[in-house]
């Protein structure tokens, strides 16, 4: 650190407060302290500076919190932050027309319908027909009801106002839970709080993560790294003395599963189309989760980490058969102390590899892919200055945590998609397709396109087809008549592999048992699916010779015999991989995107801690009151939320709202 990197980051507006500035000027001068020795100039010279900042510090901050006092007095700002007006994040809309979810521009018009919880771009608004019903899960609407707006809303803070000393607040500065504000309940500031409890018994507090009932993958998660943090205590302690941190300087951590259901991935049409002869599934039956991690921090539980991750079990049809997919990775910088953070973070994904290897899947996918900027894939709003990882870092995160779990035994293997299922193996059945990964949803694309290649190439035959090319469009160089399936093996497949081929590295294939393993499992799901006499006769035929179907398999089915019976001694042990926790249903939780749509349309926010911790807040609020509206609409006049009594909406503007109170000040 040096004072000209000092002045670059105020530049730039990197201090979040006054306290950070101080820290790096004090770094600088013990730097050069340390660098050049006691007894030279610049030594001397570094301690005069020091002190002198030190003096000319102390009356900054003097001149500082004099200032804002006086500004605390006058009413005008924020008792606890000194601020005044502060605004939220733009609220970011996606369509739910026909773009496939594209994000709606600002200062751009658009359509909602559904209490605000459903919105359309304007090409996707004009594509519907007036006499065809939208239909969703929670309401029916119609082109006519949509309401027109345009996407330039700007949301301020709400306040509320202290029932004893009437000074004014921010809600979120004092986690005021406006859900729970019934119009007559009285509300004291932390100053009044304070004031009146005195050396009384603490304030109730109300449920929080540690309410949350544990399930087996929380209960296993959590221990793990707890487990991971004093260990690395000790060997901090090993390495650094008394200067490592204790192991008590870490919060409460809590590790929660808020979702477990069963979901039905169904296969898209083109590739099913183009596949049925070969008995591709229609579907593939998996169990989803949502596992969150919090924090305890100043006494409030901040979630920090979240991960979605979809289980395909034993009875999943191949090519899915016991896999598992991380879907999505998401997490916020506050975790304290900040050099334990991706120790923690790593140690999540590693324990719930471990115990998906104990509950006998055998391989585990993941898409490191990052968001693009102004995207969140479970956080709405993060840090503005935490920085997203480009493809590269990314990769190297998973990569790092992936040889770690090597280590310890939990990962086999590391390789990736393409050198498994696309370098040498052409077979469609052979690899895995998961709900949101990006070779399936590519694939469909190829398919279309092939399908389109055949008929053109058929029309051209029969000389029906214009000479004329397309505009836009580039054609490809192909083959022969421009056939596609005259090439050796499967046209799809090695188009997706010169697709895939440039990317391979971001789609990460983890072996969390040997191929035999999942070779004897293959082979034995194939048994099980076979009628009874069939199965009887498989099993008398003689070794290495199974028959099935009534035809005799091809040699190198005795290396599968072999693979069956080594790995026979594990698989009685991983036999089933039936989760044995209960279905838990949450309309806030089951699908990341439920998460986003809530903290979204509520302005639950992650960008800065104060925000942070108040978004936590509602979060665990609505985990333990389901029954309580998602949504919420504000009065106009004191913009407290309308959540009892009557609304009262204007004709004319229909963002116009009223409560009870005022309507009758106003009449």
């Amino acid at each position: 650190m040096d004072l000209g990197s000092i002045k670059k980051r105020m530049d730039n507006n990197c201090y979040k407060c006054i306290s950070e500035f101080g820290a790096d000027v004090r770094l600088t001068f013990d730097n050069a302290v340390a660098y050049n020795g006691d007894g030279s100039d610049v030594c001397k010279v570094a301690r005069e500076m020091k002190a002198a900042f030190e003096k000319y510090y102390q009356v900054m901050i003097a001149n500082i919190e004099a200032e804002e006092e006086q500004r605390k007095s006058n009413g005008d700002v924020c008792i606890l932050c000194g601020c005044e007006k502060l605004l939220f994040e733009p609220t970011v809309y996606y369509c739910n027309g026909s773009c496939n979810g594209q994000r709606i521009r600002r200062n751009s018009y658009y359509y909602i319908g559904g209490r605000n919880q459903y919105h359309w771009c304007q090409q996707c608004y004009n594509e519907l027909r007036e006499k065809e019903p939208l239909e969703f899960a929670d309401c029916t609407l119609w082109k006519r009801e949509l309401q027109k707006k345009k996407n330039d809303e700007m949301h301020e803070e709400p306040w509320v106002e202290c029932s004893q000393c009437n000074r004014w607040v921010h809600q979120i500065c004092a986690l005021f839970n406006g859900r729970m504000n019934k119009g007559t309940t009285i509300y004291h500031c932390p100053f009044c709080f304070m004031a009146r409890r005195g050396k009384r018994d603490p304030h109730p507090r109300p449920l929080s993560a540690k309410d949350i009932r544990h399930t087996k993958l929380s209960h296993y998660l959590e221990d793990r790294v707890v487990k991971s943090l004093e260990d690395s205590h000790l060997r901090s302690v090993r390495t650094r003395g008394k200067a490592a941190i204790p192991p008590d300087a870490t919060s409460p951590i809590y590790v929660r599963q808020l979702s477990n259901i069963d979901k039905m991935h169904q296969v898209k049409s083109n590739i099913l189309q183009r596949y049925t002869e070969r008995k591709y599934p229609h579907e593939f039956p998996m169990r989803s989760k949502c596992v969150l991690l919090f924090q305890e921090m100043d006494g409030v539980d901040v979630i920090l980490f979240g991960m979605y991750l979809y289980e395909y079990g034993h009875k999943c049809p191949q090519p899915n058969n016991r896999r598992v997919y991380v879907s999505y990775l998401d997490s916020v910088y506050y975790f304290r102390p900040r050099e334990y953070r991706t120790l923690v973070y790593h140690e999540m994904l590693i324990a719930y590899l471990a115990h998906t290897k104990e509950r006998g899947f055998h391989t585990a996918h993941i898409w490191a892919c990052p968001p693009c900027k102004g995207d969140d894939y479970i956080f709405f709003c993060h840090p503005e200055d935490q920085k997203t990882p480009k493809d590269d870092r990314l990769r190297s995160w998973y990569i790092t945590l992936l040889e770690k779990a090597k280590k310890e035994g939990v990962v086999t293997r590391i390789t990736n998609l393409w050198d498994e299922n696309f370098k040498n193996d052409f077979d469609i059945t052979h690899i895995p397709y998961f709900e949101g990964d990006y070779w399936p949803g590519e694939a469909e694309n190829v398919a279309k396109q092939l399908e389109d290649e055949r008929m053109e190439s058929k029309l051209r035959k029969a000389g029906t087809l214009s000479k004329t090319k397309p505009k836009g469009r580039v054609q490809r160089g192909l083959r022969s008549d421009g056939s596609l399936e005259e090439e050796a093996g499967d046209a799809l497949i090695m188009r997706m592999g010169k697709i895939l081929e440039p990317m391979k590295d971001a789609f990460i294939v983890a072996y969390l048992q040997p191929r035999k393993f999942a070779l004897a499992m293959e082979l034995r799901q194939k048994r099980e699916s076979l009628p009874d006499k069939a199965r009887i006769e498989t099993k008398q035929s003689p070794k290495g010779s199974p028959i099935e179907e009534g035809a005799r398999e091809k040699p190198r089915e005795n290396e599968r015999h072999e693979a069956l019976v080594e790995a026979s001694c594990t698989a009685h042990r991983l036999d089933e991989t039936e989760d044995k926790d209960e279905i838990i249903e949450s309309e806030f939780y089951d699908t990341r995107q439920q998460f986003l749509n809530l903290c979204q349309g509520n302005h639950y926010q992650f960008d800065d801690l104060r925000r942070a911790k108040h978004t936590s807040m509602m979060s665990l609020y609505h985990t333990h009151n389901p029954d309580v509206p998602k949504f919420l609409v504000s009065c106009s006049n004191c913009n407290v939320d309308i959540n009892s009594g009557f609304c009262y909406t204007s004709e004319k503007d229909t963002d116009f709202h009223l409560c009870q109170v005022h309507i009758y000040h106003q009449t």
